[in-house]
This record gives C-alpha cells, structure tokens and sequence, in this order.
C-alpha cells in the first residue's frame, strides 16, 4: 500500500478550485428527501444555536463547528475519483447552488461560486463533474426550470432534491441570517477528506471502513438491556415478539426501524424539548432523536419500566402496538387509506413530523374504530394548519415548526376522542393566519409545489380531467379559457367575470406545466389527474365538519369565503382546461 493521507477540511477548502470525478460505476445519486431534509435540519439547527441578528460577521468564527463525514479519493494526476462521499458532495453542491440563487438581489453576497464551478481558458465546468449532469446542473444554477423527461433516474433525482432543499430550507435562515449561515457553512463545517494514490488502496480502505467489525445499532443494545431485565422465563417468548416486529420494519424499509423508535417513544415520553439559545442541553426529544437506546435507560423510571412484568409489557404490547400503528401511517403516506386521506396530504407536503403527533393520542387499549378516529383528527388539524400556513407563505419545515409540533403533541398525548377534537380546535383557534388573512395568493419558488396539489384538490372536478380534442393552436376558444373576462362565445360578447384581482389573475395564468410539449403537459396533466382523484374537493370543508365533534362548530376551521372559493374554484378550472387544450394541440395527438 502507498501513501495515504487523511486531512480535515472546510468545505471551502474541500471545494474550492478542485476537480472531482465519479467512476462509472458510482455515478448513481440515489439520496431521499428524507436524507435531505436531516441534512438542512441538523446544520441549521446547529447554526440556529449560536445566531444572534446583532453579531458582528466575524464572530461566526467562534461558532461551533460542525463535522459531515468522511470522504476517500483516489487521486489521479490533478483529479479525485470519488470512491466513497458521492452523495453528500452532490448534495453539498446542490445546497450551494440553493444558496447562490437565494442571494440574488442582495447588496452583500458570500461568494459560493468557485465551490460550485472553475474557469479556464473561458470555459467553466462543475467542480463534481458527470457528464450526464451537466445540462441539470446549469439549468439549476441559472434559476431555470429543467425538463427532465428521458433523463437518467439519478438526474431527475438530482433535480427533485433541488426541489426539497428550496422547500424545507428554513424561514430563520433567509434575510439577515443567510449570509451568516453560508459564511458558517464554508468555513465551520468539516469532512476528513481519506486520499490514496491507486485506486485499490483507495478501495481497500472503503472496505476496511465499511466491513470491518459489525457495530451494533441503537435498537439491538435497546433490545439486549430489555431483555436483560425480563425474568427468564418469559425471555424467549419477548425475543420471538421483538424479533417479528423488527422484521417487519426492516421489510418496509431501510431507516424504517430507528424512525418507528423515535416517533413512538417521543409521542408518548417526550416532555421537553432543548431551548434554542446557546448553552441549552438536549432534553427528552432531542435525545430520542439522536440516542434513543441510552435514553430510555435513563429514563427507565419515568416511563414505568421497574421490574420483569413492566419490561415485558414494553415489548409485548407498547412495542408491538406502535409498530403497527407506525407502520400504517406509512401505509397511509404512499397511498390513499380510508380514514387517513390526510394523512397523504401531509406527506404530500413533506411533513415528516405528523407521525409522532398521529401516534400521540393513541392507547394500546383503543379500539379500531377508534385509532383511525383519532387518527383522522390529528391528520386533519395538520391538514388545515399546513395549509393556512402555505396560503400565508409561511414556512412548514422541520426546524419551524417542531416545537410548536412537540407542545402540540404533549397536550394531546392519550386523549380521548372527543377530548382530542376539542384540543385540536383549541390550537387552531389560536392561530393568527387563516385563509381569509391573504387575499393575493401567489406562486413563487418556495411554495409552487404545495399551490400546485392545493390547485389540484379545489379543481379535482372531472370536466377539467376528461381528454380534450384536438385543436389548432391558439384557438379562440382557448384564448379565451385561458382570459375569461374576454370570453366569446357564437360571436356574442358576454359579461366580464371577475374572478379574482389582477395581480391574482396573472400568477394563477403562469400555473402551467413547464414547457408546452407533449411529454411534459401529458405528465403533468396526469400528475394533476392522478392527485385530484385521490383528494376529496375541500372547497367546503365537508370532510374536516364530519370528522369533528359538531360541539366544536368546525365548520370555521377552514373559513374561505365561499364566494372566494366558487370564484377562485371556477377561475383555476378555467386556467386548468385550457393547459389541456393548448397540450393537446402541440403534441399533434387526439388526446
């Protein structure tokens, strides 16, 4: 073996002017949103801790710092073959093209650049060079729209994690914050960059890294110190129950297990949650999140865990009823479940802190009937509060909203039915913005894709969705579905409609599919189809009144004028059945 070294770096000095390329064979970007939403959430909420609005810029190199990992190359010449780290330097790039195009417009702007690209002789190319990428990749650099119809699986990825990271990246970190938190993250955050001068060495030490010695995980020493504490004889028949339950998790997915651990123990133990201010220390929800084995060991008391009976119990009943109950709350985030529609609607919203406040109310001693009661409630408060918070151009991401999502939880921990609906109601009642708050509702980068399924659920109506004939392009009738205040029909004029204001009228006119080829609108409009025949209209709000106690007179709980709605409901159908047409007479197609 020669040489090797091994060297901490900044991410500037990471990316700074150096080249790097991925074999063949590893080209594959394959990171969820999942991954990319704890990426955003664990840096700022380590940023967050430390920020104050009236720091001097300098003072971020007191900040605490941060490490991301470890990366291998395989230096060749003046390039390094990324062996191992592929995806957390792709998903670095992307956040750094995130945060360029976030700074444009501002006075003061951090120099992100020559992490992102380098120039010579007048010609620029991505430092993460892949060739089937770079089309992508100066699209989103530019801030432009990317059609990625026939692109490679790890290209249409790469786009919608482009996508994720402009949804969830923080409110607190725009404005003021940004350039304090891109200072930090260039100069704060670390990765040990492993270098080897032949790709075998650099391959021996993945496997060295990656194979030697298996590690158990946190839920296999939960598993030994349970079991540790049940009397012998009842031992083995815990074991087969753990055993069957951990199966199954695994079989739904490969972080499905150390999710469900979380989710349950902080819906049912949980009682504080760490102060964003420096110096605070994890409490109960931080330390679930992050070491959940060490602390239920400490917490072995709280939560009634003092002799063999009360072990067995976790396992045999708690346990195996809140994977269940878990695992059907994934169920119901992938596909419409009856009784949990809402729940997909969240999901759909990249909510992932629904499923410790849809645990939260549930005892092991609830009936059926009354666990998809409960959680059909909670859905649906989430449901509403989501959506004034996407009509009010408010943030839903993680770092926002939990705690405000932890207080929730703890107060609706074990509630009744009717109890529970009268506490959602309660929180909702406190809320500041509802619908009627905005009357100019709008699409910009941040919020395109939730206006988009919200569109789809008010005009899932089956006249915009049957196929439309053919028609020659920009035909009358189209002109006029697309301007219905000039709308001629056999050679009449009729009435000017007033749909919704002017600045209103012209935002809704842009909701169309990217570029107007065949491809794009088709799979757009069945994009539209296939959500709108999954979501009930909620113009009205039937669902959300049926769900909740009459007592609670909810049908205020999403208080759209009606007027609004007809109007905004009648115009966006419009809007909608003229993309149709307009697709259909550009792709040459009778559909």
């Amino acid at each position: 073996m020669r040489e090797i070294l091994a060297k901490a770096k900044t991410v500037r000095e990471l990316l700074k002017g150096v080249k790097y390329s991925i074999e063949y064979y590893q080209r594959e970007y394959k990171w969820h949103e999942k991954q990319i939403r704890e990426l955003v959430d664990d840096l700022s909420d380590r940023f967050l801790e430390e920020f104050q609005p009236t720091h001097p810029r300098n003072k971020v190199a007191d900040y605490p710092h941060y490490f991301l990992g470890s990366i291998i190359i395989s230096k060749k010449d003046t390039i390094g073959n990324i062996v191992d780290g592929q995806q957390r330097l792709t998903s670095l790039t992307l956040l750094l093209v995130l945060l360029r195009n976030l700074q444009k417009g501002q006075a003061k702007q951090v120099n992100v650049d020559e992490l992102i690209f380098s120039e010579r002789f007048d010609k620029k190319s991505f430092n993460l060079h892949v060739d089937e990428r770079i089309a992508a990749m100066e699209a989103l650099y530019e801030g432009l729209s990317f059609d990625v119809t026939d692109c490679h699986e790890s290209v249409q990825n790469l786009v919608q994690r482009y996508r994720d990271l402009e949804t969830c990246f923080p409110d607190e970190l725009h404005g003021v914050a940004l350039p304090y938190f891109i200072d930090w993250l260039l100069e704060n955050v670390h990765l040990v960059e492993i270098t080897a001068y032949s790709d075998d060495d650099a391959y021996t030490i993945f496997e060295t890294m990656n194979d030697r010695g298996l590690s158990l995980s946190p839920t296999e020493m939960l598993k030994g110190y349970l079991l540790a504490n049940i009397d012998e004889n009842r031992r083995t028949a815990a074991n087969t129950r753990w055993r069957d339950r951990i199966r199954e998790l695994n079989n739904a997915g490969k972080e499905v297990e150390p999710d469900c651990f979380k989710a349950w123990l902080r819906s049912q133990h949980a009682t504080k949650i760490r102060e964003r201010k420096k110096g605070a220390k994890p409490e109960d929800f931080d330390r679930i999140g992050t070491e959940f084995h060490r602390w239920l060991r400490a917490a072995a008391a709280t939560v009634g865990l003092h002799q063999s009976d009360d072990f067995y119990r976790f396992i045999d009943r708690d346990f195996a009823f809140y994977s269940r109950q878990y695992l059907r709350l994934l169920e119901a985030s992938g596909k419409p479940v009856a009784g949990m529609e809402h729940v997909l609607y969240n999901s759909q919203n990249g909510f992932t802190l629904q499923y410790m406040l849809l645990l939260a109310p549930l005892r092991p001693d609830d009936s059926e009937p009354e666990v998809v009661h409960k959680i059909g409630l909670v859905a649906r408060y989430l449901d509403i509060l989501l959506t004034w918070r996407l009509w009010n151009f408010r943030s839903i991401a993680y770092s926002t909203m939990q705690y405000s999502m932890f207080v929730v939880m703890r107060d609706i921990r074990g509630l009744a039915s009717d109890a529970l609906a009268h506490k959602l109601y309660e929180f909702l009642g406190k809320e500041g913005e509802t619908f009627a708050s905005n009357d100019r509702l709008r699409i910009h980068q941040q919020n395109r894709y939730a206006i988009h399924r919200m569109l789809a659920r008010l005009t899932a109506a089956p006249t915009v969705l049957r196929p439309q004939p053919r028609l020659p392009p920009l035909q009358r009738t189209e002109r006029a579905a697309l301007h219905p205040a000039t709308r001629v029909q056999k050679g009449r004029p009729r009435k000017p409609q007033s749909a919704l204001p002017s600045d209103c009228r012209t935002d809704l006119e842009s909701f169309r599919p990217a570029e107007l080829t065949w491809g794009t609108a088709t799979r757009s409009r069945s994009w539209l189809a296939s959500i709108a025949r999954r979501h009930l209209p909620e113009a009205e709000s039937a669902a959300v009144r049926s769900g909740y106690d009459q007592s609670c007179h909810s049908s205020i709980l999403i208080a759209v004028p009606r007027a609004r709605v007809r109007k905004a409901t009648t115009y966006i159908k419009r809007i909608a059945a003229g993309m149709c047409r307009r697709a259909s007479a550009h792709s040459g197609s009778p559909r």
